[in-house]
């Protein structure tokens, strides 16, 4: 029975990532910087609103950074389309990236309904004979605050303008922008906006 339902399950997330690429293709949702590399949807926890989002940004790469500049792009772009977002940062809470153990309780006490974490994954050059050739790959998250589960998730490469650094501390704003644009969209495509 399990492994029926594993099929079925991965049968839907093929159909969900074709779905996807045809309709940004036809709706020109793509961007010359950002590209989506894979979505994933939970089935065991429905499609629900964002209502009130903490959002946390960090960096893995070459070490744990909460990146408050990527932090305040999201919920700029975020309030813009209604959503009652709040940065981590702002908050002042706890300094350095903390863990979903320190983040669960503020969640409950301040009554958000969902927590946005944004994850710098990677940094890989894609030509070593070009200096400012690199792609971030970054994962981000949707939390159900309630039950701190992840229910929503999308990875993407995002070409980094005029980047030739070997830590990501301050983005460039067109890479950021268009970064939260394209995630912003493909929520929005996947019903999760």
């Amino acid at each position: 029975m399990r492994v029926k339902r594993e099929k079925v399950f991965q049968a839907r997330v093929i159909r969900l990532l074709c779905s996807l690429s045809v309709i940004s293709l036809l709706l020109g949702w793509t961007s010359a910087s950002t590209v989506v590399t894979r979505v994933w949807q939970s089935p065991y926890i429905g499609i629900q609103s964002l209502g009130k989002t903490l959002v946390l940004a960090y960096t893995l790469v070459p070490r744990p950074i909460v990146g408050g500049q990527v932090e305040r792009e999201w919920v700029m772009q975020l309030q813009d389309t209604g959503i009652d977002a709040h940065s981590w940062s702002a908050l002042g809470a706890i300094s350095g990236v903390p863990s979903m153990g320190e983040i669960a309780p503020l969640l409950r006490e301040r009554g958000f309904d969902t927590l946005l974490v944004t994850q710098l994954l990677a940094l890989k050059r894609i030509n070593p004979n070009i200096r400012n050739s690199q792609v971030a790959v970054v994962e981000t998250r949707l939390y159900s605050a309630p039950s701190d589960e992840v229910y929503w998730s999308v990875q993407s490469d995002t070409f980094l303008y005029k980047y030739s650094g070997e830590e990501l501390r301050h983005p460039n704003e067109r890479d950021l922008r268009e970064f939260v644009e394209v995630m912003i969209r493909t929520m929005s495509g996947n019903g999760v906006l």
